[in-house]
C-alpha cells in the first residue's frame, strides 16, 4: 500500500510505503539545485552493514574498488578472502577483482601477506582496512 502526503515544508511530497516487513518514509530536498530526490530505503533490523562513509568519498579510488571494499566489509570477520571466492559473490571476472584489489592495496585499504600452509602451498592473508589511516597506524 502506498499513501501520499505533503511534507511540512510544503515543497515536496512524502510517500509512505507499507509492506508486511517494511515501513519507509522518504523525502529528500536539494535546495541548491532546486530538485527533489526520492530515495527509497528499507528499515534495517537485520542483515545490514554499518560502514564509514569516508572511503566512499575518497576520490583516489574507483567506484569498482569502493564496491569491492564494501562487499569485503560486509562479510563476516572470519571470512577467508581469496579472488575466486570474491568472484563467486559478484559478476566481475578474476581480472576485474584482481585490479580492484590492487587499487585498494595501492591506497592502503587492503594489505596481503603471503604465507605457507602445512602442505607448503602459498596462502594469502588479507587485512582489510575501512580507513587507510588504520593501515598506517598498524604499519608503525
Amino acid at each position: 500500500m502506498v499513501s501520499f502526503s505533503l511534507c511540512p515544508l510544503k515543497i515536496c511530497s512524502v510517500f509512505t510505503i507499507k509492506n508486511t516487513l517494511k515501513i519507509t518514509k522518504v523525502a529528500t530536498h536539494n535546495f541548491k539545485k532546486g530538485k527533489i530526490i526520492m530515495i527509497f530505503r528499507t528499515n534495517k533490523i537485520t542483515n545490514y552493514t554499518k560502514i564509514d562513509n569516508r572511503y566512499l568519498e575518497d576520490k583516489k579510488i574507483s567506484l569498482k574498488a569502493k564496491g569491492l571494499l564494501t562487499l569485503m566489509l560486509s562479510l563476516p570477520d572470519s571470512w577467508k578472502f581469496n579472488i575466486n571466492g570474491l568472484c563467486l559473490l559478484c559478476k566481475e571476472s578474476r581480472d576485474a577483482v584482481r585490479s580492484a584489489i590492487n587499487e585498494l592495496k595501492e591506497n592502503h585499504y587492503v594489505e596481503m601477506e603471503r604465507t605457507f600452509d602445512e602442505n607448503g602451498r602459498f596462502n594469502y592473508e588479507y587485512f582489510i582496512y575501512e580507513n587507510p589511516d588504520d593501515y598506517k597506524a598498524n604499519v608503525d
